[in-house]
């Protein structure tokens, strides 16, 4: 239980490091970037795989590309459900990546992995 709210926090302030980098991400208030770090965490884990074996042909053809194509359109999709979240479409691009990048880096600096 603390490794999964550890992890949440760390997702919560990657989310507002990328928000802070004017790429076209931006929150309200606190309480909505923690509803869109809910929010992004439900799509990653339960709607991605659905997308992901549903477009396995197609995902194969493009040499796994379309996977940051589900990733781009989940992130601006969740912008678009979350009141006072809010995604441009190039901010969907750069920010899903960034996210990724910054979160990954955040957990391996401050999450202690089991040996």
């Amino acid at each position: 239980m603390r490794t999964w709210l550890a992890r949440w926090i760390v997702n919560a302030a990657a989310l507002g490091i990328v928000a802070h980098l004017n790429i076209g991400v931006k929150y309200d208030n606190v309480p909505s970037l923690l509803i869109a770090t809910l929010a992004i965490g439900f799509a990653n884990s339960v709607v991605r795989p659905v997308l992901t074996l549903l477009t396995m042909p197609l995902n194969c053809l493009t040499f796994g590309l379309l996977g940051y194509v589900i990733s781009f359109l989940l992130f601006y999709v969740v912008g678009q459900v979350v009141d006072g979240f809010h995604v441009t479409v190039p901010g969907a691009i750069v920010g899903s990546l960034a996210l990724g990048l910054v979160s990954g880096a955040l957990s391996m600096l401050l999450i202690e992995r089991k040996r």
